[in-house]
């Protein structure tokens, strides 16, 4: 956007409506260097402190803190139909092919995944197109997160 000429404040503004989920956020926002400006040219120094930092609804029942539930509760910062838990999703996913990608040399490795994540999101692109959900795996103990 700075490359375009955009304004500051439109930059910040856009930074302002990212959100990033985390299951540790708590955490990693308390630590101390969170606290400083980030070493980049401003306005991107900003983006840490102007950024929505959410704990996803899987993690955020096992934070006894109730700051967490808080600071970092993705019901008042995220869209309902926003899924905070893809990276787990796509971890548990992945992990089905882990016997299979660890026996092969590393070349291999990447290209199987490569193809992999071509042919998943082919399926999930195709799924979209016919008004259907993808199925995704299942985390945690139930298919039905609670929030």
């Amino acid at each position: 956007m700075k490359d375009h000429g955009s304004p500051d404040d439109d930059i910040m503004e856009a930074m302002s409506s990212l959100c990033l989920a985390y299951d540790n956020m708590c955490h990693v926002d308390s630590l101390l260097i969170s606290k400083d400006d980030l070493p980049l040219p401003a306005p991107f120094n900003k983006a840490w402190k102007v950024i929505s930092k959410v704990i996803d609804c899987l993690h955020l029942r096992n934070h006894v803190d109730p700051k967490c539930k808080k600071l970092y509760n993705p019901d008042d910062k995220v869209p309902p139909a926003f899924n905070t838990m893809a990276c787990e999703q796509t971890f548990i996913w992945a992990s089905r092919f882990k016997k299979i990608i660890c026996a092969m040399p590393h070349v291999h490795q990447f290209f199987f995944l490569h193809r992999l994540v071509k042919y998943r999101n082919k399926y999930t692109e195709k799924c979209h197109h016919h008004c259907k959900v993808p199925v995704l795996p299942k985390v945690g103990k139930s298919s039905t997160i609670q929030r």
